[in-house]
Parts: structure tokens; C-alpha cells; sequence
């Protein structure tokens, strides 16, 4: 199915994005190609673009609080830390997302609304997070197989 989606951003203007698709499956896949240099710096390459695209949508002093890993050509994990993280519009951005990790943040309760709508999220940790009991109700539409961890 991911090859598939490559090919579709290929014809519809995202051919970066499909790239890093096939790239990214190849050297997953292909023991050969796992230590091939050169395409370790193309993934590199078009991994680290992706990333900023995405991290676009945050001013220049917001994104250094935040840090996005990508598999396969899709947001996986998304870090963030010392903010208040207030704005739903980056999760938004990043419906696939699989691993939220939140650490010294202050949450809003649209925040936490957002975070319980991810139909793929299988892991939401909170360090040191200002958390009300009344939220947990926010996220009780995350899949059933999501580990949430308060601390």
C-alpha cells in the first residue's frame, strides 16, 4: 500500500514525499541496500525536508521544542517539550501519527480534545504535564490498543 501511495504523490505534485516512501522501504527491506551510504544521506535528505515542512506551521522559537521522526514516508513520533502546547493545528497536520511525547508542557483542553481524535495513536506519554482528571474522558476514543503514561 505505501508503494502505491508513492505513485500517487508522484502524480499529483509530491514527488519528494514519494521518494522518501521508496527509499525508505527499500532500505527497510532489502539487507543490501540497509548499509548503502548513498542512500542513507538521500533518506537523510529528504527525511529532514519532510520534517521542516511539517514543522513549518510553528514559528522559528516554537520549532526548537518540537522534534518529528518520520517512517515511511509519514509522521511517526512527535516530541515536544518546555511549551505550551496550545495550538492543535501541528497535530492536526499529522493525522497519521503514531507516538506523542509531551514533557514539561502545559496543555489546553482543545489540545487534549485533538489528541484523543488520532485514530492511529499507540502512545501518549506525559512528563511533568499539568494534567486534569476531567481530560481523561478526551481520550478514552484513542484506540483501545494505546498505552497512556502520566507522570
Amino acid at each position: 500500500p505505501r508503494l502505491v501511495l508513492a505513485d500517487w504523490l508522484d502524480e499529483n505534485g509530491q514527488p519528494e514525499r514519494a521518494e522518501l516512501i521508496r527509499v525508505q522501504i527499500r532500505r527497510e527491506c532489502s539487507p543490501d541496500q540497509a548499509n548503502d551510504h548513498d542512500l542513507e544521506r538521500r533518506e537523510y535528505k529528504l527525511r529532514s525536508e519532510q520534517q521542516a515542512s511539517l514543522l513549518s506551521l510553528l514559528g522559528p522559537e516554537e520549532r526548537a521544542r518540537y522534534s518529528l521522526t518520520v517512517e515511511r514516508g509519514f509522521p511517526h513520533s512527535l516530541s515536544v517539550s518546555r511549551t505550551a502546547f496550545s495550538e492543535p493545528r501541528l497535530l492536526r497536520a499529522l493525522p497519521g501519527l503514531r507516538e506523542l511525547w509531551l514533557m514539561d508542557c502545559t496543555l489546553t483542553p482543545d489540545v487534549v480534545n485533538e489528541i484523543g481524535r488520532f485514530a492511529h495513536l499507540g502512545v501518549v506519554r506525559l512528563y511533568r504535564v499539568p494534567f486534569s482528571a476531567d481530560w481523561l474522558d478526551c481520550l478514552a476514543s484513542l484506540p483501545a490498543w494505546a498505552c497512556i503514561g502520566i507522570e
